[in-house]
């Protein structure tokens, strides 16, 4: 019986590349050492200012004919992976991988007063990382005959994310982040902007979590919560003025760190049923 286990154990799933330790810290270190782009050289005291600066008045957001347009095309994938439930994972993880390529450029890129143009190139380096790992999702995916089954207990999943997509704030004169729950949160910036983007993917994953790869949906969660918790600490310790812009990237951390535990779980159950197969076949 100990051979037998030690033999399955031994035969168990290996991780994937994205779900080594080292691979993760590579990613972090290349997205906080990796210098910006700036016209006007800056002091190493001041990124914080120049990433709230490019974050404030990104370039995705200059053509406001697409924010809404954007935010239409968001609720649309989420219709058709609802509707097409087999193909899912393909529609959900087809639609980031582009806005991944959108927003980790443009997003990134901004015309400022102080810095002049500046480029978070740090934060574009591991957005296009993740890019890569969903497109090769997308390609090795499969649509599954399997009947879907609804799991009721994450449905709470939707509350964070609607508020996501809602993303309701405005700017009041002096341009501080104040919280506002009007007809402009149908057409903000929330369908262009990664942090808000993400936690209504992630959530949408985590209720297709049996169809999905546990190492993709692990890597778009752990991205997803260095993103949250940098946001945290810009808008909440550095920039507290804007202290709700920090409340409206709630649902990315809660839903990022969620989506770890998700993943975990449905690795370890992936692990030990094809652990008892082999069992079984021995």
């Amino acid at each position: 019986m100990a051979l037998t286990n030690d033999m399955a154990v031994a035969q168990a799933p290996k991780l994937a590349l994205s779900q080594h330790w080292w691979f993760r810290l590579l990613l972090l270190v290349g997205a906080l050492f990796i210098p910006p782009i700036t016209e006007v050289r800056f002091a190493s005291a001041d990124t914080s200012k120049l990433i709230a600066a490019v974050l404030s008045h990104p370039l995705i957001v200059e053509v406001s004919a697409l924010l809404p347009l954007a935010k239409v095309l968001l609720l649309l994938a989420l219709l058709c992976a609802f509707r097409w439930r087999q193909a899912a994972p393909q529609i959900l993880l087809g639609y980031y991988v582009v806005a991944l390529v959108v927003t980790g450029v443009l997003q990134n890129m901004g015309h400022t007063d102080v810095f002049g143009f500046a480029w978070l190139t740090g934060n574009t380096f591991i957005m296009l990382v993740l890019a890569v790992q969903c497109a090769w999702e997308v390609l090795q995916l499969r649509a599954t005959p399997e009947p879907f089954v609804l799991p009721h207990r994450r449905l709470w999943v939707l509350v964070p994310m609607a508020a996501a997509f809602l993303m309701p704030y405005q700017l009041d004169r002096l341009e501080t982040v104040r919280p506002y729950l009007g007809l402009g949160v149908l057409t903000n910036e929330a369908g262009l902007t990664y942090c808000m983007i993400t936690p209504v993917i992630i959530g949408a994953l985590v209720l297709f979590a049996r169809q999905v790869s546990s190492a993709t949906l692990s890597l778009v969660s752990f991205v997803g919560l260095y993103f949250g918790i940098v946001n945290l600490l810009t808008w909440w310790v550095l920039n507290p003025q804007d202290w709700w812009m920090g409340v409206l990237h709630l649902p990315l951390v809660i839903l990022a760190s969620y989506g770890l535990v998700v993943a975990h779980t449905e690795q370890r159950r992936s692990t030990y049923l094809q652990t008892q197969t082999q069992g079984s076949g021995k």
